[in-house]
C-alpha cells in the first residue's frame, strides 16, 4: 500500500484508502474525489499532467449553484464581456489554481471541449478567461468540467477601479520602455563625450543627437509628471510631481540654452534628464503594481457576495439579480449556498456560517 495519495499527495491510511485502476495499474487514493478526478484526467488523455505536478492537489468539488443557474442569462449578464463575433467571453476566478501544472491541465481540458474557442489561465491572479460558442456548449458544462477536475470557479466581475489601474499600468509600461531605449542610447553618447569626444569634430553632432533623444522622452515619458505638476500649481497645492517637473525642465532647458550657443562654457545634460525620468517611472510602476495587487485582493473578496438569488413567485421559482429583489420577496436558500441578501427566516431551519461578519467559527442556528 502506498503511503501517499496518487493524486493529491496526502497521506493514505487503512481507514481512508480508496483503490482504483489507472492505466492498468492499481493506485491508492485518500478519497473517492481524488480517484474520480484522476480518472477524469486520464480519460481525457491528459495523464502528462502528473509529470508537471509540483504541489498537492484537491479532490473534486461541488458547484456553488445548481447547473441551470450558470446557463441563465440573468446570471451571465453581469460577467460577460462585449463581443462582436456572437461568441461569449467570461472571466472566472478560482483560488484552487496553485501551480503551472494546474494551468496546463485547465487549458488543455477545456480546449478539448467542442464549442470552446480558447482558454487563457493566469496563475498570478488565479483567473480563467475563456470564450465559447453558445450553440455548441453551455457554461454549465464548462463549470462542471472544472469542478470534476477539482477547481472551484466563480464568474469574475472586474472592478472599475481595477480596470482603470490596469490601463494606467499598461500605458506606464510603454513609457518605461521608451525612456529605457533612449536612456541606453544616451549612455553611449555620454561615454563618448566623457572620454574625449567633447573636444572633437563630432561634439556638436553628439549634443544635437542627445537633444533629439531627450525631447520626446521628457514630453512623452515624462508627461504624467508634467500634467500632475501643472494641475498642482494651478490649484495651488504642492504634490511630488512639482519638484520632479521643476528638476527635469530646468535641466532640459539649460541644456537647450547651451546647445543653441548662448553659453560657451557650460555642458549639456540631456542624459541626466532621461535617466532621471526613467528611474522615477520605475518607482511609480512598482507603486502602481502594489496598488493593483491591493485592488485585486479586495475585488476577490467582493466576488464572495452572490449577484443573483432564487426567488419564489406566483409563476414559480425565478432567478433574479439581487438589485431587483424587493421588500417582501421570498428568497429560497438551498443547502450549501451563500445567502445573497439580508432578511428574516420565513420557513425552515439551518446553520449559517457568519465567520466573515462576526469572526465566530461555529455555525449559527437560524
Amino acid at each position: 500500500m502506498s503511503d501517499s495519495c496518487y493524486h493529491c499527495g496526502l497521506s493514505v491510511t487503512r481507514v481512508n484508502k480508496v483503490e482504483a485502476i489507472i492505466k492498468n495499474t492499481q493506485q491508492d487514493f485518500c478519497c473517492v474525489g481524488c480517484a474520480s478526478v484522476c480518472q477524469t484526467i486520464h480519460d481525457s488523455g491528459l495523464g502528462a499532467f502528473y509529470d508537471q505536478q509540483t504541489s498537492s492537489l484537491l479532490p473534486a468539488v461541488d458547484l456553488e449553484y445548481p447547473l441551470e443557474f450558470y446557463d441563465s442569462l440573468v446570471f451571465q449578464q453581469p460577467f460577460l464581456e462585449p463581443s462582436d463575433s456572437g461568441d461569449k467571453t467570461i472571466t472566472l476566478i478560482s483560488d484552487t489554481i496553485h501551480c503551472a501544472a494546474c494551468v496546463w491541465l485547465i487549458e488543455r481540458a477545456l480546449s478539448a471541449m467542442d464549442g470552446v474557442v480558447w482558454v487563457r489561465v493566469n496563475l498570478t491572479d488565479k483567473r480563467i478567461r475563456l470564450r465559447w460558442e453558445e450553440e455548441k456548449i453551455n457554461l454549465s458544462s464548462i463549470m462542471q468540467t472544472l469542478a470534476d477536475l477539482g477547481y472551484a470557479a466563480m464568474p469574475y466581475e472586474q472592478n472599475v477601479a481595477e480596470a482603470a489601474q490596469q490601463r494606467k499600468n499598461k500605458a506606464m509600461l510603454y513609457r518605461i520602455g521608451f525612456s529605457g531605449f533612449t536612456m541606453m542610447n544616451l549612455l553611449w553618447i555620454s561615454i563618448a563625450m566623457y572620454t574625449g569626444a567633447s573636444g572633437g569634430q563630432y561634439h556638436g553632432y553628439f549634443q544635437w543627437l542627445g537633444f533629439a533623444l531627450a525631447t520626446p522622452t521628457l514630453f512623452y515619458a515624462g508627461y504624467p509628471f508634467l500634467k500632475n505638476a501643472y494641475f498642482g500649481v494651478k490649484n495651488r497645492y504642492m504634490n511630488m510631481d512639482v519638484p520632479i517637473s521643476i528638476g527635469a525642465l530646468t535641466t532640459y532647458f539649460y541644456s537647450v540654452y547651451v546647445l543653441l550657443g548662448f553659453s560657451t562654457k557650460g555642458e549639456v545634460y540631456f542624459d541626466t534628464v532621461v535617466n532621471f525620468i526613467f528611474v522615477i517611472l520605475i518607482g511609480r510602476y512598482l507603486e502602481a503594481s502594489s496598488k493593483k495587487s491591493a485592488l485585486s485582493a479586495s475585488t476577490s473578496l467582493q466576488q464572495l457576495q452572490p449577484n443573483i438569488a432564487l426567488v419564489k413567485t406566483d409563476e414559480g421559482e425565478l432567478i433574479k439579480p439581487i438589485s431587483t429583489i424587493e421588500v417582501g420577496d421570498i428568497v429560497l436558500i438551498k443547502p450549501g449556498e451563500r445567502i445573497a441578501i439580508d432578511g428574516m427566516v420565513h420557513l425552515g431551519t439551518g446553520e449559517v456560517d457568519e465567520s466573515l461578519l462576526s469572526g465566530e467559527s461555529l455555525p449559527m442556528s437560524k
